[in-house]
């Protein structure tokens, strides 16, 4: 696939079991606590040594990550840039991962309720505005769908549900909705999502049989079918370079070939 230009290899990177080993707790593989709970030279370490193994075992250039629980802040923003990454796709507009436990030790996930729903350049120190540094944040494609009150007003945001480009093999007509708000709204791509654990019976929670599995193929296929005319497939790296060209373009000067 790669030889084919038919795919990119990117990082995941779950900082509670990636090598070196710097445990936070005795239980990490239970917590499973994110970057934004780890220290600098711990992120580091793991991003590092996880990006050489990924590099030296395909010989082809990592340039793009998405953050293990969706994490993301502004060590591992610094730390993607410095390791030379164009990209990162771990933003779910619209979603808050903190967790509601009473568990005494909690890793709460980012909250990225309030964060750019379209690819923005990151600003390193403040993720969830536009910046003008390298690395290009292309979030999860997330719609919200309004829900009708219940209830007296309590002058907080409407209650309403997010739609993701994510496939279940039980939500086609809802994957038909989102990708007709991205052509409506204009967006320059959308990004769709699917575990790889996902594409076998058992591999996940919700897919524990080839009739699920099935089903899921069936509405890949009617999918890509549908939007073949409106899209084109490419790597997070294509998009990356088109982003360039299209920006350099816009301000007069040299387009990248």
């Amino acid at each position: 696939a790669l030889a084919r230009n038919e795919c990119e290899i990117g990082s995941h990177l779950h900082p509670w079991n990636s090598p070196p080993e710097m445990p936070l707790t005795a239980r990490d593989h239970w917590y499973q606590p994110c970057v934004s709970h780890f220290p600098e030279q711990a992120v580091r370490a793991k991003l590092g040594l996880l990006t050489r193994v990924l590099e030296d075992t395909f010989a082809v250039p990592v340039r793009s990550h998405r953050g293990g629980r969706w994490a993301l802040d502004a060590t591992s923003a610094h730390l993607l840039a410095e390791h030379g990454y164009w990209v990162d796709t771990s933003v779910t507009p619209h979603v808050n991962w903190r967790r509601k436990t009473d568990d005494p030790v909690s890793f709460d996930g980012p909250d990225y309720s309030g964060f750019p729903v379209e690819p923005y350049w990151l600003d390193l120190d403040a993720i969830d505005r536009s910046g003008t540094s390298t690395l290009l944040e292309v979030p999860v494609t997330a719609f919200t769908l309004p829900l009708d009150r219940l209830g007296p007003d309590t002058g907080g945001p409407p209650p309403h549900i997010v739609r993701w480009l994510r496939p279940t093999g039980r939500n086609l007509k809802a994957l038909r909705w989102v990708v007709r708000r991205a052509l409506d709204e204009a967006r320059p791509c959308v990004v769709l999502v699917l575990h790889s654990s996902e594409l076998m019976p058992g591999g996940s929670p919700g897919l524990p049989d080839k009739t699920d599995i099935e089903a899921l193929y069936r509405d890949l296929e009617l999918l890509f079918s549908e939007t073949s005319a409106a899209f084109r497939g490419g790597t997070l790296s294509d998009f990356y370079r088109e982003t360039i060209t299209a920006d350099r373009a816009a301000a007069g000067g040299e387009v990248l070939t």
